[in-house]
């Protein structure tokens, strides 16, 4: 590896507790951060962070580091309701960029986006980088048969949240199973107040996926593969768990009826490398090296049309924010 390849320069955009995951990695690839600045005039928290990953220069205007650094990338992890505003400015740039999801929690202001020249972004959606992820989505490629698919979001804070975080889940959902159709889409309120949702999707390929979300619940998020006698299970989403037959359990003194579990088959856990930092940030960051140098890049990669497709799906179950 030539230095040039090897010495790129990255300017960041952000200040939140996501940021210092994201220089963990870019400090072991070895990425130059030569700026920082918050998406907030005059952060305290930039300038701790910076202090703590020796990060030279802050900045505390974001625009003024744009216009005054030389630099092959952009990376952007600020508040989600600054983050088009943000994009909007650095797209002119027609640098390689790392932004992290959602971009905006409106698809009407992504699809605005999209139409810029510049193609070279990848949307922070990690999860499409876990093992997990992509030896479920290569299993179902590869056997082309129809499934039934089972998805629980157990948001615990509000609408807005499905919109920023459970988006992740809903991204995983077109990632693996393609273009989906709503076929059906039911609330629940209490005195007005969003209890849970339950949809109904068909993808392109013919899979039944039943998603439901349920605010507050007492569960994790998962996605659930129903397909002859096994299923497949990730839960938590970095853990694919896939069951094979049944396991039969005689009675005991203390359970008095015979049990019929599922019989683990084979788990696929993270590997080392996402042991180490947040899962699926060191191959991210690959990516985004990759990207600044002109090479090759994985197809998995989030683009801004994926983040679009996510937020547009949000906006048919549970409408416009």
């Amino acid at each position: 590896m030539t230095d040039k390849i090897r010495n790129k320069k990255i300017v960041i955009i952000g200040s939140s507790q996501i940021i210092k995951d994201h220089i963990r990695v870019f400090n072991k690839i070895k990425l130059n951060i030569v700026a920082i600045a918050s998406s907030r005039l005059k952060s305290k928290n930039c300038k701790l962070i910076a202090k703590q990953f020796n990060i030279k220069k802050v900045y505390n205007n974001w625009s003024e580091m744009l216009d005054q650094e030389l630099f092959d990338g952009i990376v952007i992890a600020s508040k989600i309701e600054k983050t088009y505003k943000i994009m909007e400015c650095a797209l002119k740039f027609n640098k390689p960029i790392l932004v992290e999801k959602p971009i905006s929690l409106n698809s009407i202001q992504i699809k605005k986006l999209m139409k810029h020249k510049n193609k070279k972004i990848i949307v922070g959606y990690n999860r499409r980088h876990y093992e997990s992820v992509i030896f479920l989505k290569n299993y179902i490629n590869k056997i082309k048969e129809k499934t039934l698919i089972n998805v629980n979001i157990p948001e615990i804070q509000n609408i807005k949240s499905i919109f920023s975080n459970s988006i992740h889940t809903i991204d995983l959902i077109h990632f693996i199973f393609g273009n989906l159709k709503i076929l059906s889409n039911k609330k629940i309120f209490n005195k007005k107040k969003l209890l849970g949702f339950q949809t109904l999707f068909k993808s392109k390929n013919g899979h039944l996926i039943n998603l439901t979300g349920n605010l507050g619940a007492s569960d994790n998020f998962s996605i659930n593969v129903y397909l002859k006698n096994m299923k497949l299970t990730l839960c938590p989403l970095e853990i694919l768990t896939i069951y094979k037959g049944l396991e039969i359990k005689k009675p005991t003194k203390f359970i008095s009826v015979k049990r019929y579990n599922p019989k683990v088959f084979k788990i696929i856990y993270p590997k080392d490398i996402n042991k180490k930092f947040k899962p699926g940030f060191y191959k991210q960051a690959s990516e985004f090296f990759n990207l600044m140098n002109n090479a090759k890049t994985n197809i998995n990669n989030a683009k801004i049309k994926d983040s679009y497709n996510n937020i547009l799906l949000c906006e048919k179950i549970l409408g416009r924010l």
